[in-house]
């Protein structure tokens, strides 16, 4: 070991021990105060407070090498003070510095071990020792402990028992020397049983509960009481026993029987909760997957499942579909993940490689898919199920292929956007320029310009203008070759009007001349329906094909400047179009004849004299109540309320007892709101009394129950005295 890395350890070693310290002192502190049972708060505030006043005052960080060298100076007379040439490289000192480092080395190295400042670990020992002897003197001293504050605990849950004769107080009431609440949980949460002395409980859905009540005297009979539910308890080696099944919150209380004499204990809440639904969650899964003919078409499923209690088993449930329309077929298969699922694990991370080759699908077919989590619940399991996915293979026979443009574009005739899905996609466009580069931002123009096109050629296949307007029309050599050159010269002549042409006027006069002398040929030309002309060839009367004419019009304007990259001068075409849309569809809508009542006719004599002697109208008259709330509490209320004025009132305990009913339904959806004053009611009931501290606060607590009634608008007569109305007449405000 070099004379550098000695020095180094020796900090080392200091520096660790300088921490130790540095922490001990601390926590011996918070050590005492929690076995003198301080609240949790006080001892963190403490612990840190006295944690960075040690850090500070010790400082362990400042024990480095430079410090240990400075130590072992002090230490060691002999060396003179050269310890600080044990950091120094030999190439950097003079011979006689090397002659000394070589004397200074040799000493250091006999004293290292005994010049260590053991103190350290012996101010260590001495805190835990002073520590020990604290607590040990605590414990002699019988002072309240923290370890004993579960008795204390117990004390305060005691069951009291209270007579319901005022008479019987003379004899001494028996009281409960042992009492006991066993929780078992159902079997297939693998929860212990728990015991316990306090007979409020929250427990799971299906758990059963044991009572053991052990008293100093003889009694006659034991019950418990719940709700309009009355059990008795049963006699086991002197202590009375009772067990059963809890499946709804509630309350609860016990009834003893003495000597003729009957006593009651205040009332219990059980308060049940129930067992969650498995959570199932996909990760790195989209909805939706398509798959062409050449791809790889495998999908990898990760799951992660999670129960409260445990999983019983978890699936993936497929759906192929095969064909379209009224052909199609479905097939359902269960597939299992390929990681085995583990009974009763709390967690699972499943996965899956679904294979779409393996399901036998084609291109066409579709696959639904979700997994399905069942958790060890008994009887009935939870069961819970992920979103639907989607995969497909996209069809290549379907799928037409075009080229536009030079550009290569998938067309699905099935499906294609409507004219407001383009509207929106061009305004998020516009709204997107920003962010968007300036390639990016002229395909996505492009795209919806084609988009535009397709919509415009399937609206025109309802013009007859399939041969004109339909896709994939190839140029034939009977073509003009004036137009094609045309075309070439102007690529934007495909989508404008050439009206400023002289040879588009003569066109149109041309077939007016022709119309006109078809016309004259044929008189009944004007009402007949020509199926092979395409101007007349359409599913639309000629009021709506005008119309229709004039949408297809602003959807080449439209498809123009999405086309030219310009979507901002192409929104307003497209609302246009739309509107006109919305007009052909609603003029082209078919209506029904109604249905239903035919009244007679009015004889024409009696028309438009305005006599209603005759007619007789139908009129239903419903009264229409709603169910009143709470009304036995607020008859109680009204009872209370006569107490407190003095009359004198003879309280009906039916409605004291249907109060108490309508009170426990409101605590058990507020647990411990209303606890209190059920126990009033009911001792009450069972003394046939009310005492006149109790009123009060019943009172008042039952007034908290009962919503506040909105305030009706009501008619009040203001009634002046006579130095008011003198006043008024003097102010001409008279009525």
């Amino acid at each position: 070991m070099s004379e550098a890395a000695m020095v180094h350890n020796f900090a080392l070693k200091w520096r660790f021990l300088k921490w130790l310290e540095a922490v001990s002192y601390p926590i011996a502190l918070p050590i005492l105060l929690y076995v003198l049972a301080v609240p949790p708060i006080i001892i963190s505030l403490i612990l840190i407070g006295s944690l960075l006043i040690t850090l500070w005052i010790i400082k362990p960080w400042q024990y480095n090498d430079q410090k240990s060298v400075h130590y072992i100076n002090t230490k060691v007379e002999a060396i003179h003070y050269s310890a600080d040439l044990l950091l120094v490289k030999d190439s950097e000192l003079s011979d006689l510095a090397r002659i000394q480092k070589s004397k200074t080395v040799k000493i250091v190295r006999q004293r290292i071990t005994t010049i260590f400042p053991y103190k350290t670990i012996w101010k260590l020992f001495g805190v835990l020792v002073f520590t020990s002897l604290i607590v040990a003197l605590l414990v002699a001293s019988g002072i309240q402990l923290r370890t004993t504050n579960t008795t204390q605990q117990t004390e305060e849950n005691r069951i009291t028992l209270q007579p319901t004769d005022t008479l019987s107080k003379e004899i001494r009431a028996p009281k409960i020397i042992e009492q006991s609440l066993r929780i078992v949980y159902p079997n297939y949460t693998n929860k212990k049983a728990t015991l316990s002395s306090t007979m409020n409980c929250k427990v799971l859905e299906g758990s059963k509960l044991s009572w053991r009540l052990q008293f100093d005297q003889s009694i006659d009979s034991v019950f418990i009481e719940r709700l309009d539910r009355r059990r008795k308890f049963q006699l086991q080696n002197e202590s009375y026993t009772y067990g059963t099944s809890i499946d709804k919150s509630g309350f609860y209380s016990f009834k003893f029987y003495r000597l003729g004499l009957e006593y009651v204990s205040d009332l219990f809440a059980i308060e049940v909760y129930q067992d969650n639904p498995p959570v199932v969650t996909l990760k790195n899964l989209e909805e939706y997957t398509q798959f062409d003919y050449t791809d790889t078409k495998i999908i990898e499923l990760q799951a992660e499942l999670k129960d409260d209690y445990g999983i019983e088993d978890a699936y993936i449930i497929a759906t192929v579909s095969k064909g379209s329309g009224e052909s199609v077929k479905f097939r359902e298969e269960k597939l299992r993940f390929s990681t085995p699922v583990s009974k009763y694990a709390k967690q699972l991370d499943l996965n899956k490689r679904i294979e779409l080759e393996a399901l036998k699908m084609t291109p066409g077919d579709e696959l639904y898919f979700y997994v399905e989590a069942v958790d060890t619940k008994k009887p009935t399991p939870n069961y819970t199920r992920s979103e639907t996915y989607f995969a497909v293979i996209r069809d290549t026979v379907r799928d037409q292929f075009a080229v536009q443009g030079t550009m290569g574009v998938d067309l699905m005739p099935e499906y294609f956007r409507s004219q407001r899905q383009i509207i929106i996609d061009t305004e998020k466009l516009i709204a997107s320029k920003a962010k968007l580069t300036t390639k990016e931002f002229k395909s996505k123009s492009n795209e919806l310009g084609y988009d535009q096109k397709v919509l415009r050629l399937k609206y025109g296949e309802f013009m007859g203008d399939e041969a004109e307007y339909g896709p994939g029309v190839e140029i034939t050599e009977s073509e003009t070759p004036d137009a094609s050159e045309k075309s070439k010269e102007d690529p934007l002549a495909a989508y404008t009007h050439d009206h400023d042409h002289e040879e588009g006027h003569a066109h149109h006069e041309e077939n007016h001349s022709d119309e006109t002398e078809n016309s004259a040929d044929d008189p009944l030309s004007e009402y007949l329906h020509n199926h092979d002309d395409p101007e007349e060839s359409t599913l639309f009367t000629q009021s709506l094909k005008s119309k229709l004419r004039q949408a297809l019009n602003e959807m080449w304007d439209a498809e123009l400047y999405l086309r030219l990259y310009q979507p901002q001068k192409s929104l307003p075409y497209q609302y246009r179009a739309l509107k006109l849309i919305k007009e052909i569809k609603n003029s082209a809508r078919i209506y029904v004849h109604r249905i239903g009542f035919d009244p007679p006719p009015i004889k024409e004599e009696k028309r438009l004299t305005g006599e209603l002697e005759d007619i007789k109208t139908k009129r239903e008259q419903q009264n229409l109540t709603k169910d009143e709330k709470y009304v036995y509490i607020k008859k109680l209320i009204n009872l209370l309320q006569q107490k407190d004025t003095k009359e004198e009132v003879k309280f009906d305990f039916n409605v004291v007892e249907k109060a108490a009913d309508e009170l426990a339904e409101e605590a058990i959806r507020n647990p411990g709101k209303y606890l209190s004053t059920l126990q009033r009611l009911k001792n009450s009931l069972d003394t046939k009394s009310f005492k006149t501290v109790a009123i009060d606060k019943i009172h008042k607590d039952l007034l908290q129950v009962i919503p506040q009634a909105e305030p009706a608008i009501d008619q009040q007569n203001v009634y002046y005295k006579t130095i008011d109305e003198l006043l008024l007449k003097e102010l001409d405000f008279d009525e």
